[in-house]
């Protein structure tokens, strides 16, 4: 069965358990690490909301250890997507073709070095896209392939810093090479992707401290 099938039966689980008046506004799936899975189930009600875990047999999770482990994976994998500028890769992507269609013409090396960043923000969004399952697996793979985007937007960089001579203006490809760095810069920095993860810490652990506070009884 498909990850969009499971979320939809877990759904459909949670939906038969919830309360009059109560919709189920999100179902995530987390797998914390060799733990069995957990579906984490949000339910909302007049903008309030509670909670709900089911297991891989979609019957309640009893074990809140487990829960708390589940949902600071989903916190986590959700501020790596952020971290890695995974949200924005498909946007930088045509930020960074523009660049490379402007300097085809007499600047080679610099468009090779934009077709990298390229290459690493479709590996990014590739490895972020559609649904996922929560695990230390999907970190890992997120790390990297913003690990890859720093190292080729680094060298970009370089190039275009070479192309641009001191106090001449820009050529108007060097304009598009600068403002595509521009935006990803404002898109965040994938080199401190370690450090935005260790610093996060904490506030997955308080996202954890307050899903089990509104967790249902089982």
């Amino acid at each position: 069965m498909s990850l969009e099938l499971e979320l939809e039966a877990a759904r459909d689980a949670a939906q038969n358990l919830a309360g009059d008046g109560e919709q189920v506004a999100a179902v995530m799936a987390s797998e914390p690490g060799l733990a069995a899975r957990v579906y984490l189930i949000a339910f909302e009600e007049d903008g309030e909301h509670s909670y709900l875990a089911l297991g891989p047999d979609l019957s309640p999770v009893h074990d809140r250890r487990l829960v708390r482990d589940a949902v600071v994976m989903l916190a986590l994998a959700e501020r790596a997507e952020e971290a890695s500028v995974a949200l924005q890769a498909e946007q930088l992507e045509q930020e960074f073709a523009t660049a490379e269609q402007a300097l085809r013409e007499g600047h080679p090396a610099e468009a090779a070095a934009a077709a990298d960043v390229r290459s690493a923000l479709h590996h990014l969004a590739e490895a972020a896209d559609g649904p996922r399952v929560a695990t230390p697996l999907y970190l890992d793979t997120i790390g990297a392939a913003s690990g890859r985007l720093a190292v080729a937007l680094v060298g970009f960089r370089d190039q275009v810093e070479l192309m641009t001579a001191p106090g001449a203006a820009p050529s108007g490809a060097a304009e598009a090479a600068w403002r595509a760095l521009g935006v990803a810069a404002g898109a965040g920095d994938p080199s401190q992707f370690s450090h935005s993860m260790t610093a996060t810490s904490a506030a997955a652990e308080a996202l954890a401290d307050d899903v089990l506070e509104r967790l249902r009884p089982v």
